[in-house]
């Protein structure tokens, strides 16, 4: 499977660092306040997976993440997305498989 280039790169700037729960955060108005158009895009060529793309400001490489839950309250409204890293991702670095991202719909 082959990734597209609609995934949407995120600057890991823009997210806080949860140590205590090994997680990423950030709200979504932060997020598209810097350029982000769409929160979301599909992952491979031929799955329907969708997803975004990290980029570390340290090391200057990109980690995908899945979609794996969105949160809802009682109206049926999101309250957060949460992303976990795709497998061939944490093949390569296994620390990732501890981590997600957590976007906030304030």
């Amino acid at each position: 499977m082959a990734y597209l280039r609609s995934i949407p790169t995120i600057d890991s700037n823009l997210f806080t660092w949860d140590k205590q729960f090994k997680m990423l955060h950030a709200e979504i108005s932060t997020l598209q306040g810097n350029g982000l158009r769409g929160l979301y895009g599909q992952i491979y060529d031929d799955a329907c997976d969708v997803g975004i793309k990290i980029r570390s400001r340290r090391t200057e490489e990109d980690v995908i993440f899945y979609l794996a839950d969105e949160v809802r309250n009682d109206d049926d409204e999101i309250q957060e997305w949460i992303f976990l890293p795709v497998e061939e991702f944490v093949r390569k670095n296994p620390k990732l498989a501890f981590i997600s991202v957590n976007i906030l719909n304030d």
